[in-house]
């Protein structure tokens, strides 16, 4: 990437958050993955979207101060409504 730190850091990666609305759980993802246009860039980008997913993970409480749903919080992307 032109964009990277001395060609060892990249700028990739995603940024989560999850929340409840009237005992509805959500959660939105934003990526910012590679974007290719070589053979085979698609199924790197499908990857890099599978570790997104796979990898994240919501620790805590995440109430803000509000009682605790009578649900428990999901602890990952999928496990989302």
């Amino acid at each position: 990437s032109f964009s990277s730190v001395l060609g060892q850091l990249g700028n990739k990666g995603a940024v989560s958050v999850r929340f409840f609305v009237h005992g509805t759980s959500f959660c939105f993802v934003c990526c910012h993955l590679d974007s290719g246009g070589e053979d085979g860039d698609a199924l790197l980008r499908n990857t890099d979207a599978a570790s997104v997913l796979s990898r994240t993970s919501f620790h805590g409480h995440g109430h803000g101060g509000a009682p605790p749903p009578e649900e428990p919080l999901p602890k990952n992307i999928l496990d989302h409504e």
